[in-house]
């Protein structure tokens, strides 16, 4: 701790409760802690400096983990996941407004689409009378015009 202060960093360690209880969370919580023990106690060593360029680095690896796991195992937007299911890839929208607004509720799967609009279309079919007005159709129809 005078090492860090000494450089002037300070770190706030802060329990999260809400990690309790889950069994990951304490077999790496015990985890971590053996090892900051035998850290003090000198048994093991650890780098003596990690640069701001590493923590943000871990810490965003970390994250990203966490976050494509609970995208994975989550009931909510299956559509959208299915589309894309992968966190942090990137999507490109058209520069146009209308189009961007567009693209964002078929991604939702909240569009104005007759398949959507049960009950105030009268038939799911598209204008051309070959398939359902899909998104799916939709983008396909649109990439040949």
């Amino acid at each position: 701790m005078k090492q860090l202060h000494y450089i002037s960093l300070s770190i706030k360690f802060i329990c999260i409760p809400a990690h309790s209880g889950i069994f990951e969370n304490e077999v790496a919580d015990k985890e971590a802690k053996c090892v900051a023990h035998k850290i003090s106690i000198g048994i093991i060593s650890a780098p003596d400096i990690i640069s701001i360029k590493d923590i943000y680095r871990i810490a965003a690896n970390i994250a990203q983990k966490s976050w494509q796991r609970k995208w994975k195992e989550d009931n909510t937007g299956r559509y959208t996941h299915n589309l894309i299911p992968n966190v942090g890839t990137k999507v490109s929208f058209p520069l146009s407004h209308d189009k961007g607004i567009s693209y964002c509720r078929m991604l939702l799967h909240d569009t104005m689409l007759n398949d959507d609009r049960t009950g105030t279309s009268v038939t799911p079919l598209c204008e051309c009378g070959l398939e359902r007005e899909t998104a799916e159709h939709f983008s396909i129809a649109m990439q040949q015009i």
